[in-house]
């Protein structure tokens, strides 16, 4: 296939964390909560599921499109912070061999933190942010770089805050295809296609480009992600 080119103008992102704490009923009222928001989700987000064989997962007990409560100013303490403009040369286009998803592109971006203001134990992600083709998908060979959690914690309490946005630019060069999902995701494997029982998945963008726009003379997409949420347990 031809190669293609995705510019990554800047990678944000902070993560925090905070003590949590919840009663019988508050738990009750969480799982109930999680029942019915992936319920809405599976109806609503028709642009995360491929051909009705994809399931989309939330994380913990959080809808991931609208979140949970917003982090208080002051609460929590700083995990990881960065900023990164990076360049990326996509040269393999994952292949599936009679299936629909043939000449759509998926990949993952594996968030790493390369300024290091912050020292944490357990935050294994220092270093630059990976993207991660999806051939990974088809035939299991996933990079190392994918299978290293990027932060572990034995409180069984904690719960985290995410702020994400990723901005780029994918040029097309070859023939008319699109981009099929994005995956951020927060897990030590960047687990097979489709995640039907993983819950490391904590975003997905996808389908008919809701995120990107597109530009016929140039022959580029051009995508801006902004996550922000809170309660990610």
């Amino acid at each position: 296939m031809c190669a293609k080119i995705l510019k990554t103008v800047d990678i944000n992102q902070g993560w925090y964390k905070k003590d949590v704490s919840l009663s019988a009923k508050s738990r009750s009222k969480v799982i109930m909560n999680k029942i019915i928001g992936l319920a809405v989700l599976l109806f609503c987000l028709s642009g995360c599921v491929r051909d009705n064989d994809a399931i989309y997962y939330p994380v913990g007990n959080v809808d991931v499109e609208r979140g949970g409560p917003a982090l208080e100013a002051g609460k929590g303490d700083l995990i990881a912070r960065s900023y990164n403009t990076e360049d990326y040369v996509l040269d393999t286009l994952a292949q599936y061999p009679g299936d629909p998803t043939l000449g759509k592109l998926t990949f993952m971006i594996n968030l790493k933190n390369q300024s290091a203001d912050q020292e944490v134990d357990g935050f294994n992600g220092v270093g630059r942010s990976k993207l991660t083709m999806s051939l990974g998908y088809k035939d299991g060979n996933y990079p190392v770089e994918s299978q290293v959690p990027v932060y572990t914690s034995s409180d069984v309490t904690a719960s985290y805050a995410i702020k994400l946005r990723l901005k780029g630019e994918l040029t097309l060069t070859g023939d008319e295809w699109m981009i099929d999902y994005v995956y951020a995701q927060l897990a030590g494997l960047f687990q097979p296609y489709p995640p039907t029982s993983f819950p490391e998945v904590f975003m997905c963008k996808g389908g008919e480009q809701p995120f990107t726009t597109f530009d016929s003379f140039r022959r580029t997409w051009t995508f801006d992600i902004t996550y922000d949420r809170s309660n990610l347990s």
